[in-house]
């Protein structure tokens, strides 16, 4: 015998609702700045091994700004205090005075009075157990003179990926030694540290509002790293080809970087390989949704054909709706200023500091020189970026290989991004050589956060007898954040609407077979429903099932009916749910002739609109 099931699908009346996408600001327009208020963070820790200098050196570095409220944001510190000092001749090494810092995530709020006050420090790390080579080192090798000391073994520093020739010959970077990274040393200059795998140079930040964990650009690769909200190095986006190798020549004699520490993707184009020395990926961004982040370099590669008038630089864009697996979406090029005439800046002296975007199309750009702090006397500019007419060379194989040519071309042939002139520091006596980091607040004001390079820094032949301690000395930066109120930014909605909508669709027909008389069983069928629900809450219920009847007889036991999911808190949009239908079927039953059938009610209804 067989049985049929009637359904019935019930909905309430469909009421008038409307979702609005978030507003696009419009890149094109100049608005107008006031200095609002600038604001001094003052009260930093000293650093891990910092106790030999006098004073010690202190928390600082400062780069990239990410607002939270108008009263809060996040900052990242850089790869730690360091010098180039010569060293016994006309050449100059890479120092690092405290090669136990960690690259460390800042939350800053704004006190009274203008006041900085640090609420919140996420040094980055490694996953639990994992142990970073360059730790393990400094813990064999400590010697607090020079401050080295042991740390937390999955903590990282920001001691230099690849350093050495050997290092750079097994990379698959270019050839050139500009291309690997500067080998790093102790505060006197001849004590050769160790390079570390998972190092940062970190330069930039952005925060992904859907699980705040946060995107950062480090020069070194260049890379675009991805950190959890706990600050654990999770996967980072590195130039095609482009690897840490081991290397024995290296003090901390490590294994080659390993990908199940951190899973990375080499899907930054290959001429990215190409970075100057120290000038990698300088600007981070997201969009507000979190979905699309940028990258840009902070000056042009140097490849085979040269960097012509140096002027080039390039910005990528990726698809990171998927965090752990980002999808390249367009790269572009941007054309830096030309110095003013008499200025006394160098085309070389200019470069970008960090970018902020408006939406996936536009954003804002911080380009500023690095040679004077003098107020009203440097090159420290924010322009708007348009990117709709500019030339995508996500395709272009020749420009995206070993031997690219635009920047030796001058971006002959391609249109570069739009820009249009914001706002001149140096119009508000700008006093800081290096503006690292900038966004707009939630209420619209612009905020700048300028670099003071931990306020030491360091003269040459640092092993020679001096006092303080390798020649290091307070410099007198301090770290400041910059607001200005923002006018005549006017605004474009795009937007559409959707209706409210509550649907419910059931599928085929279930049947659960044919009951055999005397044999104890349990019968099932399954069916699909299919929801939409626009409302905030949504609940899938069916009428009592009762017993299936056949005329005037009745199976003794019930009908049962189970959803593999009833209840939504959010709104979905053609979501399956399966629905399973199950019958007892006693041996002792008496089974009459025919079709058992019930006709159910099903029920899909919410609270809101």
């Amino acid at each position: 015998m067989s049985k049929s099931l009637r359904r019935r699908a019930v909905a309430p009346v469909v009421l008038a609702a409307a979702a609005v996408l978030a507003p696009v600001a419009s890149a094109a327009v100049t608005p107008a700045f006031t200095l609002q208020s600038k604001s001094v963070w003052g009260a930093a820790q000293p650093l891990i091994g910092s106790s030999i200098y006098t004073p010690p050196v202190n928390e600082g570095g400062w780069s990239g700004f990410a607002p939270i409220d108008d009263q809060t944001f996040w900052v990242v510190s850089d790869r730690g205090p360091n010098g180039l000092p010569a060293v016994g001749g006309p050449g100059t090494r890479r120092t690092f005075l405290t090669p136990a810092f960690t690259p460390t995530i800042y939350k800053v709020a704004i006190g009274s009075g203008g006041a900085l006050n640090v609420v919140q420090r996420i040094p980055i790390h490694l996953k639990a157990g994992d142990v970073n080579p360059a730790r393990a080192w400094m813990q064999a090798n400590p010697n607090p003179a020079l401050g080295i000391q042991s740390g937390e073994l999955n903590t990282i520093t920001g001691l230099s990926q690849i350093a050495t020739a050997g290092q750079g010959a097994a990379s698959g970077l270019p050839t050139a030694a500009s291309a690997r990274d500067e080998v790093p040393y102790a505060a006197d200059g001849t004590t050769t540290l160790p390079s570390d795998p998972y190092g940062l140079d970190s330069e930039s930040i952005a925060v992904d509002p859907r699980d705040g964990s946060f995107w950062i650009g480090d020069e070194y690769r260049p890379s675009l790293v991805h950190v959890a909200a706990d600050g654990t190095l999770l996967n980072r986006i590195v130039p095609a080809g482009v690897t840490v190798p081991a290397d024995p020549a290296d003090p901390a004699k490590f294994a080659a970087e390993d990908e199940a520490v951190v899973k990375t993707h080499r899907i930054l184009p290959r001429a990215f390989s190409y970075r100057r020395q120290n000038r990698g990926m300088e600007g981070g961004t997201l969009t507000k949704d979190g979905k699309t982040l940028f990258g840009m370099l902070q000056s042009s590669i140097v490849p085979p054909a040269g960097q012509g008038d140096g002027r080039t630089l390039r910005l990528v864009r990726f698809d990171v709706s998927d965090a752990m697996n980002p999808v390249l979406t367009g790269e572009w090029i941007y054309r830096l200023s030309v110095p003013q005439p008499g200025s006394g800046i160098n085309q070389a002296d200019l470069s970008n500091s960090d970018i902020y975007a408006l939406d996936d199309t536009h954003l804002i750009v911080d380009e500023h020189d690095n040679v004077t702090s003098v107020p009203g006397a440097g090159e420290k500019r924010v322009y708007a970026l348009d990117l709709a007419n500019a030339t995508n060379l996500l395709d272009d194989a020749t420009q995206n290989g070993n031997a690219p040519t635009l920047e030796s071309t001058n971006a002959a042939g391609v249109t570069p991004v739009a820009k249009t002139f914001w706002l001149s520091l140096d119009d508000w006596g700008y006093d800081h050589d290096k503006p690292e980091g900038l966004g707009l607040f939630p209420n619209g004001d612009l905020g700048m956060v300028d670099d003071n390079d931990f306020g030491f820094e360091q003269g040459n032949d640092p092993a020679a007898t001096s006092t303080p301690p390798f020649k290091v000395g307070p410099s007198g930066k301090t770290t400041e954040l910059w607001r200005y109120d923002v006018s005549n930014l006017v605004e474009q909605t795009v937007g559409g609407t959707v209706p409210a909508t509550l649907a419910l669709t059931l599928g085929a027909q279930a049947t659960l077979g044919t009951f055999v008389p005397g044999v104890t069983r349990d019968y099932t069928a399954t069916t699909k429903a299919t929801v939409i629900s626009t409302a905030g809450d949504a609940t899938l219920s069916v009428s009592d099932p009762g017993h299936l009847t056949n005329g005037a007889f009745t199976l003794p036991s019930p009908l049962g009916v189970a959803f593999s999911k009833s209840q939504w808190t959010a709104p979905t949009t053609n979501e399956e749910v399966t629905v399973t239908f199950s019958q007892h079927v006693d041996a002792i039953d008496a089974l009459r002739t025919g079709s058992y059938s019930k006709t159910l009610t099903f029920t899909l209804s919410t609270t809101n609109p």
